[in-house]
């Protein structure tokens, strides 16, 4: 979130910039674009963060089993 917060408002480049300049000058496609853009690489890396706690979840230790 930290980083999405800092890309929009603190871009010079990128999608972030993207978005404040077709913002400010009513582009809403753009706009909408840009928003897409961000919420999908966002879905695409927590489904891999899902992903690789899954595979690792397996050397947890479980806890209350050892009762």
């Amino acid at each position: 979130m930290g980083i999405v917060a800092g890309e929009l408002y603190a871009a010079t480049a990128g999608i972030g910039h993207l978005i404040n300049v077709a913002g400010a000058t009513f582009q809403t496609a753009k706009v909408f674009v840009g928003i897409i853009v961000i919420a999908a690489f966002g879905m695409f890396f927590v489904e891999i963060l899902t992903r690789l706690e899954r595979k690792f979840d397996k050397w947890r230790p479980q806890v209350g089993s050892a009762i």
